[in-house]
């Protein structure tokens, strides 16, 4: 049995699929990035603009959405859900940090992110009606 079947069997996911190992990864980025946001509270609160009030509340309720939503694709949670979440966050941050501040290099990262969870999220939604269709529901 090679490393990559035992993984495979561990995580119930096939990891020879790149929609799969696309999902996880982001998931992980995701993950990640939330936990950033949790643990650097103050230095993240820092790059909310001027205008924006309570701005580590804020970095808090992003935190948690990332890292929550970070998780669900890891594990293909609530894919779909979680995938339109990560969506709506940054096109959240598109028009409230992104477009004010003239900055190109986070908007293009949005964009990015979006992009990514678009692709996910249509997935999972293709997979959820595969699976609907099978068992008859």
């Amino acid at each position: 049995m090679t490393i990559q079947v035992i993984i495979n069997n561990i995580f119930r996911q096939d990891f020879k699929n790149h929609l799969v190992l696309g999902r996880v990864l982001f998931g992980i980025a995701m993950l990640f990035l939330g936990l950033f946001n949790l643990f650097n509270i103050s230095a993240y609160a820092n790059y909310a603009p001027d205008y924006l009030p309570l701005p580590q509340f804020f970095v808090v309720v992003v935190g948690l959405v990332l890292t929550v939503c970070g998780f669900a694709l890891f594990a293909n949670l609530h894919t779909e859900r979680a995938a339109q979440a990560i969506l709506l966050l940054f096109i959240a941050f598109i028009l409230i940090v992104n477009l004010p501040q003239s900055n190109m290099l986070d908007l293009s990262q949005s964009v990015a992110f979006i992009a990514a969870a678009l692709l996910i999220a249509q997935n999972a939604k293709q997979e959820n009606e595969k699976d609907s269709a099978k068992t008859g529901s």
